[in-house]
C-alpha cells in the first residue's frame, strides 16, 4: 500500500509527551524562533531551541492521532514524515488538512524518529484545503467519470457527511464504516485503530461527518475508500 504503513508506524511511535507540563506554555508566549518547516528540519537538533517556542510555516502533509490518542499536523519537510506538530487542539483537521499553507508555534522537544514541537497552536491556518462534500455526491461523481472523479480527489483530504449503512472492525479494533450513496457505488471510511474509541460511538442510520484521504482509488470496482478517517464532533 504504496508508503501508507511506514508512515503509519512511525506516527504512531513519535509520541509527544505533552503531560509531563502542568500548565500550556505556548499559547500566550512570543515566538524565539520563526523558520520554515524545511529549515527547523535541518536544524533540529541545534542547542539553541532548547526550552524554546517555535514558530514555523509549511504546508500541511497529513493529521491525525497517535498511539497515545494525541493529536498532531505533520509540515512537509525533508525525511518520511516531515516535522511533528502536537496541537493542544483535540481536532485540528477540522481547520487544517493536507495541502494548507499555515502557521504554527509550538514548543522545542527533543527529535525521535522526527523532529518535533509540543503544545502546538496554529497561529495563522490559511484557507481550509479539505474538499467538502456528500457521500451522495461523491459517488455521483465517481460513478459518471471514475478515472475523472480519481484524478481530481487523489491523495487529498474530504470532508464527507452521510448516513451510516455498515460498521466493521478488524482484529486490533480498528473500524470501517459504509455510507448511503442511493447507487450501486459504495464509499467506505476507514479509521486507524488509534481512532478506534472515538469510532466505536457511530452506529447504523446515524448521519456523521468525517474527515479522510482519497487515496488508493484506481477507478475500478464500485468502491470508494477514504483512509486515515478521522471524527469531526458536531461539524
Amino acid at each position: 500500500m504504496r508508503t501508507l504503513l511506514p508512515v503509519v508506524a512511525v506516527l504512531a511511535l513519535a509520541g509527544c509527551g505533552k503531560k509531563q507540563a502542568a500548565e500550556d506554555p505556548v499559547a500566550s508566549v512570543e515566538p524565539a524562533f520563526r523558520l520554515t518547516a524545511e529549515e527547523y528540519q535541518s536544524q533540529a537538533g541545534d542547542a539553541k531551541f532548547n526550552g524554546q517556542v517555535i514558530e514555523l510555516t509549511g504546508t500541511v502533509s497529513g493529521v491525525g492521532r497517535n498511539i497515545s490518542g494525541e493529536s498532531y499536523v505533520t509540515l512537509k519537510a525533508q525525511g518520511l514524515v516531515g516535522v511533528m506538530c502536537f496541537t493542544t487542539d483535540p481536532e485540528p483537521w477540522a481547520t487544517v488538512a493536507q495541502g494548507q499553507k499555515v502557521r504554527i508555534k509550538g514548543l522545542w522537544a527533543p527529535t525521535f524518529v522526527a523532529p518535533r514541537l509540543l503544545w502546538c497552536v496554529v497561529v495563522e491556518p490559511g484557507e481550509y484545503a479539505a474538499v467538502r462534500i456528500s457521500a451522495a455526491d461523491l459517488a455521483k461523481e465517481y460513478e459518471a467519470d471514475r478515472e475523472a472523479t480519481v484524478k481530481k480527489y487523489d491523495k487529498k483530504h474530504l470532508v464527507v457527511t452521510g448516513e451510516v449503512t455498515s460498521k466493521s472492525a478488524n482484529d486490533v479494533g480498528a473500524v470501517t464504516l459504509g455510507l448511503k450513496t442511493g447507487n450501486a457505488t459504495a464509499i467506505n471510511c476507514s479509521f486507524t485503530a488509534f481512532d478506534k474509541d472515538a469510532a466505536a460511538g457511530y452506529e447504523v442510520g446515524q448521519t456523521v461527518t468525517v474527515l479522510g484521504e482519497f487515496t488508493l482509488n484506481f477507478g475500478s470496482g464500485n468502491t470508494v475508500d477514504l483512509f486515515f478517517c478521522l471524527p469531526l464532533q458536531g461539524k
